[in-house]
């Protein structure tokens, strides 16, 4: 039985979904790793990573195949301060600087990205 408030079978929980298809699942999970474990980077690293995913394809699901333009920008915003906090918390761990620029390379901001 999976121990509601162990981080690290949590971050496992979200692989086996995202590997069983249920790739939409992972973001509750994502984010209560980070309520449970506010100062560790990588959660907020991941969820950074996958969160922008998530939302396109919410969005298309939403919108006949298409995802609004808008949903895009506001998840990427999201994203990228989940990623900033991820820096914030593990400046040195290469992971969330990967992501953190990612990110703003798929937001078009390229003061960040460079």
């Amino acid at each position: 039985m999976l121990d509601s408030e162990d981080t690290g079978a949590l971050v496992m929980h979200a692989y086996a979904l995202r590997a069983a298809g249920r790739f939409l699942e992972t973001e509750g999970v994502r984010r209560e790793v980070i309520r449970l474990a506010l100062e560790h980077w990588y959660g907020s690293a991941l969820l950074a990573n996958w969160l922008w995913r998530i939302r396109a394809i919410r969005s298309g699901q939403a919108n006949g195949g298409q995802v609004r333009r808008e949903d895009q920008d506001a998840a990427l915003r999201e994203a990228g301060e989940l990623a900033q906090e991820g820096i914030r918390l593990g400046p040195e761990e290469v992971f969330a600087h990967e992501v953190a620029w990612l990110i703003a390379d798929m937001a078009g901001n390229r003061t960040v990205a460079d």
